[in-house]
């Protein structure tokens, strides 16, 4: 969540995020209305309790004042249930409220804004079949039998090219181990809490899976990675925390139907490896182009064409200040695809998460950063861009 003394002071620099980002609300003027509302109850109530306090210093005085104690102690009931119920708005609408967007952030509605700032490799691959063609016929990909046995937008990756999926898993893996990072395999579900501070819900909620009461799929393992340090005062020196973790996420892919529906491009389970990296304010910046840098240097090291993205206003999630994404090149489908983003969360989830650096001279909530190092999409451009005149495909051996 945001900084409230920040909106408080500044409201108009919130109002003016929310412009540049196309949402159309009033949850700025609501907040600051129930927030004024609550401090003034905030008050009353304590003083509610203070005159209750005086009225019952020792057994006599109580005994003296017991119909005055009893009516403050129904107006102090009252004020609590008007604060609770408060709450319950002030969290409503600050939970909606997204992060200050930066000023080098392009502005733009939806995705017209997002500019391409740099492109890699040589597209060598001018034309093909697309990687579901490519797959299906040489018998490494079944989407028919998972309808059959599962549903729509699942798939059985077999042959080649579950070989090659589990070894660019590794891959990444190491890759990052080697640049410092720390490996944790994470649950593949979480509560609505955790998905809440982590800037997913409510937004998000109509995207994901729920099992239980208050359990639900994970779309990612960025928020899971994040709560590893919930609740937790991180010394400046051992900082920054760098993980990468590997989990099975599962989306519905909500507000996609019609898009992407042949093959593995758009399905509602999917493997990813994922950077996070939890950092001090100062560093976030530098460490949102590190995580950048790591990505550029994956993708090259599989010899794919892409360029680099830098996402407008109307585009950038709300938990984020800014966002790149890289695209690969389709040759399948004549078109640059995203496949990695990496994005600079600065205190929104910290501050949710209770998550803490201690300084010398000062204690300030921590930066939270994340980005994609590897999914399935990847193996979906290796493939188209590896295939051959005669329909098959030259995949690399390491």
């Amino acid at each position: 969540m945001i900084d409230v003394e920040l909106l408080r002071k500044n409201p108009q620099d919130f109002q003016e995020s929310l412009k540049n980002r196309f949402i159309k609300t009033d949850y700025i003027e609501q907040f600051l209305g129930v927030d004024k509302k609550w401090r003034e109850i905030i008050t009353l109530t304590d003083q509610l309790r203070a005159q209750k306090k005086d009225l019952s210093t020792d057994f006599n005085t109580a005994q003296t004042n017991q119909e005055k104690i009893k009516n403050i102690s129904a107006q102090i009931s009252t004020k609590e249930k008007e604060l609770a119920n408060l709450e319950k708005q002030r969290k409503e609408f600050l939970s909606r409220i997204p992060n200050l967007l930066s000023k080098d952030v392009p502005i733009g509605e939806g995705e017209t804004a997002n500019t391409v700032i740099k492109k890699i490799g040589e597209d060598r691959q001018v034309e093909g079949i697309s990687h579901d063609q490519l797959m299906t016929k040489l018998g490494w990909l079944n989407t028919e039998a998972a309808a059959n046995t599962t549903g729509a937008r699942f798939r059985y990756l077999l042959s080649e090219a579950a070989s090659t999926h589990l070894k660019l898993v590794s891959k990444a893996q190491q890759f990052a181990i080697n640049k410092g990072f720390v490996p944790v395999i994470t649950p593949v579900m979480a509560k609505s809490n955790l998905l809440e501070a982590g800037g997913f819900f409510p937004d998000g909620e109509e995207d994901t899976f729920k099992v239980d009461e208050d359990l639900y799929l994970s779309g990612t393992s960025e928020y899971l990675l994040v709560g590893l340090y919930a609740g937790k005062t991180l010394k400046a020196e051992d900082l920054p925390i760098r993980l990468v973790g590997f989990s099975t996420c599962f989306r519905k892919e909500a507000g996609s139907y019609g898009k992407d529906t042949k093959g593995m491009f758009r399905v509602h389970q999917f493997d990813k490896v994922e950077m996070v990296s939890i950092c001090k304010k100062e560093d976030s910046e530098k460490e949102h182009q590190f995580l950048l840098s790591m990505q550029e240097e994956f993708v090259s090291s599989l010899n794919l064409p892409f360029q680099v993205v830098l996402i407008g206003s109307g585009d950038t999630e709300k938990k984020a200040i800014k966002r790149y994404d890289i695209e690969t090149w389709f040759p399948g489908q004549n078109k640059h695809r995203e496949t990695h983003s990496v994005s600079n969360c600065t205190d929104y989830q910290s501050r949710s998460l209770g998550i803490k650096v201690k300084k010398v001279d000062a204690t300030e909530f921590a930066h939270t950063l994340n980005g994609t190092l590897y999914t399935e999409r990847t193996l979906l451009a290796l493939i188209e861009n590896n295939q051959t005149p005669d329909g098959k495909v030259n995949l690399p051996n390491d």
